[in-house]
């Protein structure tokens, strides 16, 4: 009897550490990342967040939502692989505005960019800065302004 109870103690205690130990170490192997997007054309923009590894064919949507015309965007996502080749890419959808407010009429076509990581350190930050300039009569352009990890 008392070899039992040992035995069931002993998975009990096993369990409790792996899962005390478990967020630590997952907090190790991390990376983070912060997406800037400034917004400095004359329209609004429809911005989504997408993210992978450059070992997968698919991407996750990160977020989305609506930048106003001369204002930044800030979207922040962590990586758990961080030898796998983390990547960000943002998409903007440029919209009507009508009298400064945003509507959901597409006024141009979706402009991307896409920033690789190399496998980058464990615990280090990453940041990604893109602009999207120009105006309904000159056209617009998305830039990456920065890609750095620290």
């Amino acid at each position: 009897m008392n070899w039992r109870r040992y035995v069931s103690f002993s998975c009990i205690l096993a369990v409790l550490l792996t899962a005390m130990l478990t967020p630590g170490r997952a907090m190790l192997d991390t990376a983070g990342l912060n997406a800037w997007l400034n917004n400095n054309s004359d329209a609004c923009v429809w911005v989504t967040y997408y993210w992978s590894y450059r070992s997968e064919a698919h991407w996750r949507i990160g977020r989305s939502g609506w930048v106003r015309p001369l204002a930044q965007d800030q979207y922040f996502v962590r990586f758990n692989h961080t030898n796998l080749g983390p990547q960000l890419r943002i998409r903007t959808q440029v919209m009507s505005t009508v009298n400064g407010a945003c509507t959901g009429n597409t006024g141009r076509p979706d402009i991307e960019t896409k920033f690789n990581f190399s496998p980058i350190a464990k615990q280090s930050y990453c940041d990604a800065r893109a602009r999207l300039v120009g105006s309904k009569a000159h056209g617009y352009r998305l830039e990456q302004t920065e890609s750095k990890c620290s």
